[in-house]
């Protein structure tokens, strides 16, 4: 008799264990379905015509818009490479916009070097610096 409430103890224990694993991977999967549901990335829209320093830029022809579409996408869904190049350029470009109006060169100007540096102190292999 006292075997036999050993065994029903034993096996009321594992059976609640199976029943709190079983619950628990349901209630996971759950969660991760509604998580991974909330993040959606989406094609950002490119413009019919574009502008740098005043100039139009050919974004009618394929490869520079397939070029802009991939810049843009990049720097849309990279957010923390963006969000350090937003910190830079308001240190930088407080230095920059002075000495572009200074030498009557248009205010676009100031992005090339967050495209070629990314505000980076860096050395092109050229040797521009």
């Amino acid at each position: 008799m006292k075997n036999q409430i050993e065994l029903m103890v034993n096996l009321n224990i594992k059976m609640l264990f199976i029943i709190c694993v079983f619950i628990n991977t349901i209630h996971t999967h759950a969660q991760f379905e509604t998580h991974e549901n909330k993040y959606n990335i989406y094609a950002v829209n490119i413009p019919s015509t574009l502008s740098f320093a005043n100039e139009p830029s050919p974004i009618y022809q394929l490869d520079i818009k397939e070029r802009y579409d991939k810049e843009i996408l990049i720097n849309t869904y990279w957010q923390s490479k963006t969000i350090l190049l937003i910190k830079r350029s308001k240190k930088y470009f407080s230095i920059i916009e002075p000495i572009l109006k200074q030498h009557n060169i248009p205010d676009d100007f100031k992005y090339l070097a967050v495209a070629e540096s990314g505000l980076e102190n860096v050395t092109s292999p050229s040797g521009a610096k």
